[in-house]
């Protein structure tokens, strides 16, 4: 990882963001960019530590959640999605769609499945 961006287009690049984007965050909303002469508003620099910390910051006050809780949220869900998925696994083995099918396969469903899963009528 670079240990400082020099322009805002690396800044903008390093956020997946416009250049244009994170100008307006650095004066609306506090995005840490430092300038190496003062008066000057083209030179920039910028270190990802410190925007990567803006934004966990940011995303944190806007979701009015603490980082733990929010990771353990993300965790929770991760584990629904998986247990859900191991079960939709299970039905479609029962109807004995092979684990390999896929939706290009649509004219070797078995009887009474449809391409989206649900049962033809």
């Amino acid at each position: 990882m670079r240990s400082v961006l020099t322009s805002w287009k690396e800044v903008a690049q390093y956020m997946g963001k416009g250049v244009r984007t994170v100008q307006r965050w650095e004066r609306h909303f506090g995005l840490p960019i430092r300038r190496p002469q003062a008066n000057s508003q083209r030179a920039v620099l910028a270190i990802p530590e410190e925007i990567d910390a803006w934004v966990c910051n940011r995303t944190h006050i806007r979701n009015g959640q603490s980082p733990a809780s929010e990771l353990e949220q993300l965790r929770s869900r991760i584990a629904q999605l998986e247990n859900e998925n191991q079960a939709l696994r299970r039905r479609l083995a029962a109807l004995g769609v092979p684990e390999d099918w896929n939706s290009a396969d649509r004219a070797q469903a078995p009887p009474g499945m449809s391409l989206t899963g649900r049962a033809a009528s």
